[in-house]
């Protein structure tokens, strides 16, 4: 019996074609899987930038909610202030200070520089030498050209192979004290919450000033400053009579005091634990035409204020 020819090739058509449809539909599965695979990911960005932008957003309101406190009080009257908010479904920590609570770079002395240098070098396990860093730091912000014993001019950086030299001027922001040699970046970085270019005060304020600057303070004991934590976290007289404990610093602590400069720091938290920080420095001038003047605006905390808690509770100052 003889097989008709077109039969076959029929049959093999038909095989040839279903192989084409069945190709087809696992391309588009896996056209439609990407686009719903890209589509989720578009939804999940979309839905991250804009919880950035609502946390950004909080963060920015709690700063002008503390300026809108910093308007409405007498700034002599209080030393610290925390507070917290919620905005909607957003915690936010609020935290103000004054920036007399850091050493100025600009106007402490070079004993106090250098104490704070030794007792971060010796936290951080930073091996520097105190006096020598101290001295290139003091020989950075004069105006002349000699080098301090231990210092460092234009000279020096040249033979150490730098571009440029100090500026003979002040400091025009904490981060340009990681330009200063002799200073590593380990040092920078464990430095620099506690410093300021914005206070211009030769004293730190005992009030608000952190251990590691107390502790910076020649002739001061870890047993002193902790006494003295202790106390002026009392309520009532007792913290003001705490700074007794200090007597013979008063070269370099004040008794409060914020020369009307001030650090406001905000943190945002999303219930979905996305978070966004702002701080901004401020000085109240008094002026009627322009009661608050923003000196600097920042997007992060400094690492002191890295764990600023945002919780809805109780307003607080002391």
């Amino acid at each position: 019996m003889m097989r008709d020819a077109s039969q076959g090739t029929g049959r093999g058509s038909r095989g040839l074609a279903l192989i084409v449809v069945l190709w087809g539909v696992a391309l588009l599965t896996l056209l439609a899987a990407g686009f719903s695979f890209s589509m989720r990911t578009e939804a999940q960005l979309a839905f991250a930038s804009l919880e950035r932008a609502r946390a950004a957003a909080a963060a920015e309101a709690g700063v002008r909610r503390l300026l809108a406190f910093l308007a409405d009080s007498d700034p002599r009257r209080f030393e610290a202030v925390d507070l917290s908010m919620r905005f909607d479904d957003i915690d936010v920590g609020l935290h103000m200070v004054p920036e007399t609570s850091r050493v100025d770079l600009n106007a402490a002395p070079g004993r106090l520089i250098e104490g704070l240098i030794a007792r971060v070098s010796a936290s951080s396990e930073v091996a520097v030498s105190a006096t020598a860093v101290a001295d290139a730091i003091l020989d950075w912000r004069d105006t002349d050209s000699v080098a301090r014993p231990n210092g460092a001019e234009i000279a020096e950086y040249q033979a150490a192979g730098r571009d440029y030299g100090p500026r003979n001027g002040a400091f025009l922001s904490v981060s340009e004290l990681s330009r200063v040699m002799g200073v590593p970046p380990a040092l920078y970085e464990a430095l620099a919450p506690l410093l300021s270019v914005y206070a211009w005060s030769p004293r730190v304020d005992a009030m608000t000033a952190p251990r590691d600057v107390l502790l910076a303070v020649p002739g001061l004991s870890e047993s002193r400053v902790d006494e003295f934590m202790q106390r002026r976290s009392e309520p009532g007289p007792d913290a003001r009579r705490a700074f007794a404990l200090l007597a013979g610093s008063e070269r370099y602590l004040a008794h409060g005091g914020s020369g009307g400069v001030f650090s406001l720091s905000a943190r945002a938290t999303m219930p979905s634990g996305v978070q966004a920080a702002r701080r901004a420095v401020v000085k109240v001038t008094g002026g009627a035409a322009r009661p608050i003047a923003i000196l600097a605006w920042f997007e992060e905390l400094p690492r002191d204020l890295a764990t600023l808690p945002a919780t809805a509770d109780a307003a607080k100052a002391n």
